[in-house]
C-alpha cells in the first residue's frame, strides 16, 4: 500500500467513489475536499497542505482563524497528520472508471501507488496510460 499521498497514478482525487461515506474528518475545514497531505492545526482540525495559505490570505492584517471555530492559528504550530494519512490511504474506493463498467475495488493507496489489476480492466480501458486514468 502506498505509504504517502504523493501522487503516482494521476486522477482526480475528488471523483473516487468510496465504498463507504466519507468520515467528516477527512475532509479538509478550506476547500471541504478529501485530505491531501492533511496537517492538523492547534486546535485539532485537519486541512490540506497546500490550503493553508488561504488561511493567511483571509485575514492578511490579522493571525488566521480555523474557519471552524475561529480560534487564531499559529501556522508554525501545524504538523503533518501521519495517522489521518494513513487512515484515507486505507479507504476502500471504487475504480475511477467504475461508472464505464470496472470492477475493481481495493484500497486507495493501493490505488494511487500502482493501479489495479481488473479483469475488466480491458474491455473499460481503465488501466493507466502513462502514470494517468483516461
Amino acid at each position: 500500500m502506498c505509504r504517502n499521498m504523493d501522487e503516482v497514478i494521476h486522477f482526480d482525487e475528488q471523483k473516487i467513489v468510496f465504498v463507504k461515506q466519507l468520515d467528516p474528518s477527512y475532509l479538509c475545514i478550506v476547500c471541504n475536499n478529501l485530505l491531501h497531505k492533511p496537517k492538523q492545526t492547534s486546535c485539532g482540525h485537519r486541512i490540506c497542505e497546500n490550503c493553508l495559505p488561504t488561511l493567511t490570505k483571509r485575514s492578511p492584517n490579522a493571525r488566521p482563524r480555523c474557519p471552524i471555530d475561529e480560534i487564531e492559528l499559529d501556522l508554525k504550530d501545524t504538523f503533518p497528520d501521519k495517522c489521518c494519512e494513513r487512515d484515507i490511504l486505507s479507504l476502500q474506493c471504487f475504480c475511477p472508471n467504475s461508472k464505464k463498467g470496472c470492477d475493481w475495488e481495493g484500497d486507495f493507496g493501493s490505488l494511487k501507488q500502482t493501479g489495479h489489476q481488473a479483469r475488466t480492466a480491458r474491455i473499460t480501458g481503465c488501466m493507466p496510460q502513462s502514470g494517468t486514468y483516461q
